[in-house]
């Protein structure tokens, strides 16, 4: 990508295309995202949060602390290992609404149903077998796998699960599909970048206004409003294509649709 471009930049110099300011500006924009991206490329291992430097960060911000929910469902995991009624235990303490009552049963489901690592989970056991404590964006989980069967060129299981939520502090925003020690690791690594460019910004005394203005409107004086309240640069509210009952040109973005894939 970075060669067609380059080879599309010599090829307009060639044309004089370079002695347009506009293009001159344009050729800048895409020099400079061409050098970002490199830059990130080259950082990335850089800038990556090490296991310490995560366990620091969820330790100063203690809603992100998941410590509880874990030694919740360790519990519950150890009463299972133990001889206890699986079904009951999820009656008793499954978080997930739509087990509540029915022992956790899920249903039957196929690949492609679930968030990854719950697929992975009951996809990986054999009928009456539990598996261990694992996460997902949802809290933690048990899985114990009831029944599998082929489906059409695929298979289907048919599974019950305990859920143990995230407590609502540590869940974050509804969108915020990340487990929080992800969301740790990602503002870790925008730390460290952040630090890293503020020092290369000091040690090369680099400064950049808070406000600035690009244009011919930068320097050209304001105009004074009229009798009628509008300046000479805005027309007054009644001949705007609104107030005449036209559609305006702006409209509010769609709604997102909700992920497809379903809630375990």
């Amino acid at each position: 990508h970075y060669g067609r471009v380059m080879v599309a930049m010599r090829k307009g110099v060639a044309a004089g295309l370079d002695r347009d300011r506009k293009t001159q500006l344009s050729v800048i924009l895409q020099q400079a995202k061409l050098f970002a991206g490199i830059y990130d490329e080259e950082t990335k291992t850089r800038f990556q949060p090490t296991a310490a430097e995560i366990d620091a960060y969820v330790a100063a911000h203690p809603e992100l602390d998941t410590k509880t929910e874990r030694a919740k469902i360790e519990g519950v995991l150890a009463r299972v290992r133990a001889g206890e009624d699986f079904v009951k235990l999820a009656d008793q303490f499954t978080e997930d609404p739509s087990g509540k009552g029915r022992g956790g049963d899920l249903g039957w489901f196929g690949r492609g149903m679930m968030v990854k690592p719950f697929e992975d989970a009951a996809f990986g056991l054999k009928p009456g077998e539990v598996s261990g404590v694992f996460e997902t964006v949802f809290g933690f989980h048990i899985v114990k796998l009831d029944e599998r069967r082929g489906q059409g060129a695929g298979e289907e299981v048919h599974a019950r699960h305990i859920l143990i939520q995230y407590s609502k502090a540590t869940r974050g925003q509804s969108a915020q599909r990340t487990t929080p020690r992800e969301r740790a690791a990602v503002a870790v690594e925008e730390e460290k970048r952040n630090r890293a460019l503020d020092e290369a910004a000091a040690r090369r005394r680099i400064q950049v206004a808070e406000t600035f203005a690009v244009g011919d409107a930068a320097s050209a004086p304001a105009k004074p409003a009229t009798a009628g309240g509008a300046s000479a640069q805005q027309p007054a509210a009644a001949t705007t294509p609104a107030a005449k009952g036209k559609t305006p040109a702006t409209r509010p973005a769609p709604a997102r649709k909700a992920p497809a894939r379903r809630k375990p």
